[in-house]
């Protein structure tokens, strides 16, 4: 278990456990686990703006796009690599939904205006049926930023927005704030 770190923002805890064992054949085994904690001091770090960038954070992460226009797809293809990742590009909802239930996808970026199936309407399918499937991380991609659209979006199972044009800072962001959320749970 770790609790320290070498930033200077954190402090070493020293800690010693006691670990016994009793097990009795086919009937089963007793583990005890005993040791005295410190309590922590008030923390001043401010673990809201930490950064989640470590390599293999973002190695660990797989990271869908739907988006059915060339040019975004490049765009952002190129955006998330530059910051570590190696997305898989799809055109459409469609293809977006089997490669959801068919691999497993940490991060999923929708595009809401989509031929053959609306983005708002793919959520509410994955988010529908993840029992069948684990349940990506979806963040809404739309020139459409009005608060009406933002609200359907949310209503519809979308974990974020994205208004179009986007910029590598708020992909990043959106990222770290879902590796952060990851890590802590």
């Amino acid at each position: 278990m770790k609790f320290a770190s070498d930033s200077p923002q954190f402090s070493y805890v020293e800690l010693t456990l006691k670990l016994t064992a009793q097990s009795i054949i086919n009937q089963g085994s007793v583990f005890e686990i005993s040791g005295q904690i410190p309590l922590a001091e008030k923390s001043e770090v401010n673990f809201e703006s930490k950064k989640a960038t470590s390599n293999t954070e973002i190695q660990n992460l797989n990271i869908l796009v739907a988006e059915d226009n060339e040019t975004n797809q490049m765009l952002i293809k190129k955006i998330l690599e530059k910051l570590g990742y190696k997305p898989v590009i799809v055109s459409n909802e469609v293809e977006a939904i089997h490669h959801v239930k068919t691999y497993p996808i940490d991060v999923l970026f929708l595009d809401i205006q989509m031929p053959e199936l609306n983005g708002i309407e793919a959520a509410k399918i994955l988010t529908q049926q993840n029992d069948l499937f684990i349940r990506p991380y979806i963040i809404a991609m739309t020139a459409n930023a009005n608060q009406t659209d933002k609200e359907d979006c949310m209503a519809s199972g979308i974990d974020q927005y994205l208004s179009k044009p986007f910029h590598k800072e708020e992909i990043a962001e959106l990222l770290n704030q879902f590796i952060l959320d990851k890590i802590s749970k």
